[in-house]
């Protein structure tokens, strides 16, 4: 085992290191579930400018006006990334990696629900009702691969909820205008090994583990749609970033007799990003065709800072988040008065540099291409849709987050080599129209 001297000084860099995965867990656009709804996703989230069902709360909440009567929907996305198709090759740049090492990450299962509900009061206004959770999912490595010491190497999982009450106003025939609360819940989890012996010593590792709960923060919604002519709508939606002030608990376990065992109060601060849409929809008989561009703001996380109430390791990291565009065009056919079918496509940027990237979020620009359909019975409307999701080129890892040499120990390393990525989501909706 190493000496007390060499333990304490990569004990405080690896468990800072080990700290910043809260700030990330979700920044990847994979992390960002914008999947909140089967008629809206079988159109690739094209919806800003339709938003003609529930889900309008979500997509652009001054849809609502649109949407008679009272109706609630409730909808599951179920998420299947297989560990095979998010596999590391690695460089054998440290001592734990060969040379076109392959590890695939553990497969991943995600249900995640949705809820809203909408109420006509007049001709004029309406009110609305949210329950969705838009950024979240996990990632998962097995515990002996190369990067396991590296921030969130093994395990890393975050999951938002957010309640989001909106009230519509028709301005006139052709405009509406929406304005609503977002209150959002942030729970977040990360684990990593740690070195306690030199490689081969048979010495285990120990564990890092973070995990902050329970906390929340408010934001707005605002939404505006118009009717430019009577085959084309105008769409326009912004949700506001929202800041969480985080408490946790830190504890590193498993160390050789409980001797350097840990346990500490942590805080955090984050902001989840800003997003905002742009919609153009045209329809024509059974036809709508709609094109959106939508804004994420990542760049609400330039940093990380960590607090420890009792170890002297508090800090700051830098994460240098880029802002994302994302390009969508969707598609909706009434084949009668019954059935719907539906498909589009999605380009998204990455918003994170490579001089950030870390395990806990292997992320690149990707492509998402989807179908669905939906179908009618008087007061119930059952929707389905599938989504396919890749990367179309591999993402290189290769900066001082896998830098064993400096964070761990000397001798052993740099963590590089190259990931590759794609996954499945289906989505189904029940609408009801009282």
């Amino acid at each position: 085992m190493k000496d007390m001297k060499g333990f304490n000084g990569a004990y405080g860099l690896f468990i800072f290191l080990a700290l910043l995965l809260p700030s990330q867990g979700f920044a990847s656009n994979a992390y960002f579930v914008d999947t909140q709804d089967a008629r809206a996703n079988g159109m690739m989230e094209a919806f800003a400018a339709t938003a003609d069902n529930p889900s309008a709360v979500y997509y652009n909440p001054a849809g609502i006006v649109n949407v008679d009567g009272t109706q609630v929907s409730a909808g599951l996305t179920f998420v299947y990334i297989p560990g095979e198709d998010v596999p590391f090759e690695s460089n054998g740049t440290s001592v734990f990696g060969a040379p076109g090492e392959t590890t695939d990450s553990e497969t991943l299962t995600a249900y995640i629900p949705s809820f809203f509900a909408t109420h006509k009061i007049n001709n004029d206004w309406s009110a609305g009702f949210g329950m969705f959770s838009n950024f979240g999912l996990s990632t998962e490595w097995p515990e002996d691969w190369e990067g396991r010491y590296v921030s969130g190497g093994v395990y890393s999982d975050i999951l938002t909820m957010a309640l989001n009450p909106v009230v519509a106003y028709r301005v006139d025939k052709n405009v509406s205008i929406a304005a609503g609360i977002v209150y959002q819940t942030l729970e977040v989890q990360s684990r990593n090994k740690y070195l306690m012996g030199a490689p081969g010593s048979g010495i285990p590792d120990a564990t890092v583990k973070v995990t902050a709960e329970d906390s929340s923060g408010f934001g707005y919604s605002l939404g505006f749609l118009a009717r430019l002519s009577d085959a084309v709508n105008l769409g326009i939606a912004f949700q506001s970033a929202v800041r969480h002030d985080m408490d946790g608990d830190f504890e590193l376990y498993g160390t050789p007799g409980g001797q350097f065992n840990a346990k500490d109060d942590v805080s955090m601060k984050m902001t989840l990003p800003a997003i905002a849409r742009l919609g153009l929809a045209y329809s024509k008989g059974p036809l709508t065709v709609e094109g959106d561009v939508v804004f994420t703001q990542w760049s609400t996380i330039d940093e990380s800072t960590i607090k420890f109430d009792q170890l002297p390791l508090s800090g700051t990291e830098p994460k240098d988040y880029r802002n994302t565009f994302t390009y969508r065009l969707g598609t909706n056919y009434s084949v009668n008065n019954a059935f719907d079918v539906r498909g589009g496509v999605e380009y998204s940027g990455n918003p994170i540099p490579l001089s950030t990237q870390e395990p806990a979020v292997p992320t690149n620009y990707r492509w998402r291409f989807g179908v669905g359909g939906g179908y009618t019975m008087e007061k119930f409307v059952i929707d389905l849709s599938y989504n396919y999701i890749f990367w179309p080129t591999k993402m290189e890892y290769d900066n001082e987050t896998g830098d064993y040499d400096a964070n761990v120990s000397p001798g052993l390393g740099k963590v590089t080599g190259e990931w590759d990525a794609s996954g499945h989501m289906v989505v189904t909706t029940l609408s009801y129209k009282f």
